[in-house]
């Protein structure tokens, strides 16, 4: 009897040790199972909904021009300018509508005459494109946006004509500065037999000025170069009213390269 009741307990307590090993098998495997990311997710961390975003820059070169181009994103051009349209988004179906005009195309140009000056223009694009499902199932794949773009009359004399958004002190900084600096801008008008300049103050932070010679002239960007410096930099204030000062020395040059970002006082 005593025999009996010791195998029953045997028996009981081996019952509990096999289900104990099972669960714990089970658990682990499951856990081990979840662990493992679906391929299908992989990548999504830079996925983004469809956008109708897209440039409308003003040129300060020619179409076509075989260097580097200046042009502009820009909210206001100067009359008798070509502007550059541009869609952000590649491999999609456009559909622009500047006036009673309709384009398909991902980029174009079009010439914004002086009888445009005073008018404000409506500019849209609509986009049309498969989405990205995998990673952004709410994207039905369209987006529209629509831009103003306002023709104004360039001055007649820009070294003579007051000129706020490049004139002025502007508080910027330079990557490799610790702080910010106050750099003085001037437009100089014909001195000692030399116009179209430039005058930069303390663009250094040590009070350095450097004059330079204008190469060409957008509504919201001046481009420049001066001894030392002559590759084209430019003073360029953006549609949120932040400025950047560049100025770019020639490889063969020892001058330090700048690129300050900051606003105007």
């Amino acid at each position: 009897m005593t025999c009996l009741i010791i195998l029953s307990i045997n028996t009981l307590q081996m019952k509990r040790i096999i289900t104990f090993c099972a669960l714990s098998i089970l658990v682990f495997s499951c856990k081990k199972e979840q662990s493992v990311m679906n391929p299908l997710n992989q990548g999504c961390d830079c996925a983004k909904e469809v956008s109708a975003d897209f440039l409308m820059e003003e040129m300060a070169t020619p179409i076509g021009w075989p260097y580097e181009p200046q042009l502009t994103d820009s909210d206001t051009v100067y009359a008798n300018t070509n502007i550059h349209f541009y869609a952000k988004e590649a491999g999609a179906e456009y559909t622009w509508v500047i006036g009673s005009e309709e384009v398909h195309e991902r980029e174009f140009y079009r010439y914004f005459s002086s009888a445009l000056i005073g008018e404000t223009l409506e500019m849209k694009l609509i986009v049309n494109k498969s989405p990205n499902l995998i990673c952004l199932p709410n994207d039905d794949g369209k987006d529209t946006l629509i831009r103003y773009l306002t023709v104004v009359e360039e001055p007649l004399d820009f070294f003579s004509t007051p000129n706020p958004r490049f004139e002025g002190v502007f508080r910027l900084k330079d990557a490799n500065m610790t702080d910010s600096v106050d750099v003085t801008v001037e437009i100089l008008g014909t001195v000692d037999v030399v116009s179209d300049r430039i005058r930069i103050t303390n663009y250094d932070g040590q009070g350095t000025e450097k004059d330079l010679s204008v190469d060409a002239i957008n509504y919201r960007q001046v481009w420049f170069t001066a001894a030392c410096y002559n590759k084209i930099g430019s003073l360029f204030h953006d549609l949120n009213n932040q400025v950047r000062l560049e100025l770019r020395p020639n490889e063969l040059n020892i001058c330090p390269y700048h690129l300050l970002k900051g606003r105007k006082l």
